[in-house]
């Protein structure tokens, strides 16, 4: 098939290959690579790109490791992932912490976890690490009111940053970063919505039923490099997105 991607910028501080992988991860939620569509060989997608062949199948190996795409030995690259409907939006980078403080709201924070944790196959495209690599966790529980409104996983690179208990109770994890020079320049993230497991719903407070909202991040420095995966579950029904659209 004709092939729907446009040339990356390569004066962007976003890695190509991650530029890349977004370009075909939208191409395939909007529906312009059908399920069960090949895609152009590799060599042609990366002279279309204007990337290194390298660089493509770096994205390709992501999204194939996401369920998206599958590799057929002597056939090529196909779509398994069904369209899915997406907006994109641009937003000021901040973290929960510093939103709700925003609000006038007095979050208290919970850490669960804070250790080194071996890096999650789903993670290691984005940190270009092999699966395993000791990584720093976090995951925290934040409470509102005494209520628990979120549950919060963040992944690093070890040596990124030094944090203790105390650190991540009493300030953002976005203060702690900046004020240590590695604060987050760009990310991309996704919101979804999904049904918690038994132990998401009884830290969250909530039935096994009631949906929750899934907010996946991932965040590059100012040298395009990643520094942290995350991922926080909201209460439905305790936490909202508000956006303000306009026309052109």
């Amino acid at each position: 098939m004709g092939n729907p991607l446009g040339p990356v910028d390569k004066t962007s501080p976003v890695p190509l290959y991650y530029q890349v992988e977004s370009m075909l991860e939208h191409a395939i939620r909007d529906g312009q690579y059908p399920t069960g569509e090949l895609l152009d060989s590799e060599f042609d997608l990366a002279a279309t790109l204007s990337v290194s062949r390298l660089t493509l199948r770096r994205a390709i190996d992501t999204l194939v490791n996401q369920g998206l795409l599958a590799r057929e030995r002597g056939v090529g690259t196909r779509v398994v992932a069904p369209p899915k409907v997406t907006r994109s939006l641009v937003a000021q980078l901040t973290g929960l912490h510093e939103d709700l403080a925003r609000d006038g709201l007095s979050p208290i924070t919970k850490v669960l976890r804070l250790e080194t944790a071996p890096c999650p196959k789903a993670s290691a495209p984005h940190f270009d690490v092999e699966p395993g690599t000791p990584m720093l966790l976090l995951e925290r529980l934040r409470l509102v009111d005494e209520q628990p409104i979120a549950l919060m996983w963040n992944l690093f690179p070890e040596g990124t940053i030094e944090v203790t208990e105390g650190d991540l109770e009493d300030r953002s994890l976005y203060t702690i970063m900046r004020a240590q020079g590695v604060g987050p320049r760009v990310a991309n993230q996704t919101i979804n919505a999904t049904m918690p497991n038994k132990e998401e719903a009884q830290l969250l407070d909530i039935p096994t039923r009631s949906p929750i909202l899934v907010l996946e991040r991932i965040s590059y420095d100012g040298n395009g490099s990643c520094i942290e995966h995350s991922r926080t579950r909201y209460a439905a029904d305790r936490y909202s997105f508000e956006m303000r659209l306009v026309t052109s």
